[in-house]
């Protein structure tokens, strides 16, 4: 529930844990926020950006390792959880060795 995630995580210095052995799966964050949310868009994708997570294509970004948590947290302090979902996916055709190599997991 989203009090509970707003009590177990700070904004400012939220990290993501790197996971030692990588479970073979993708995180994808895709989101569809309106314009008139703009501020709050943006400051989604500067947090996604902070955090580690691949910029993969416009309102798209990619994590090796589940962040889901971190990631709720982050939309419900925003007030977008209902713009944004999470998705786990098991391989993506065209980049999956560049986004091997950028999140040092080969």
């Amino acid at each position: 529930d989203g009090k509970n995630l707003l009590k177990r995580f700070d904004y400012d210095d939220l990290e993501l844990s790197k996971v030692k052995k990588w479970d073979k799966k993708w995180r994808l964050v895709i989101f569809d926020i309106p314009e008139k949310k703009k501020k709050e868009r943006n400051a989604l994708s500067s947090k996604l950006k902070d955090l580690g997570l691949y910029h993969l294509q416009e309102s798209v970004f990619i994590y090796p390792y589940d962040c889901q948590d971190e990631i709720d947290f982050v939309c419900e302090f925003l007030s977008i959880s209902r713009f944004v979902n999470y998705c786990i996916i098991e391989s993506i055709d065209k980049r999956e060795g560049d986004l091997q190599k950028f999140f040092n997991i080969l």
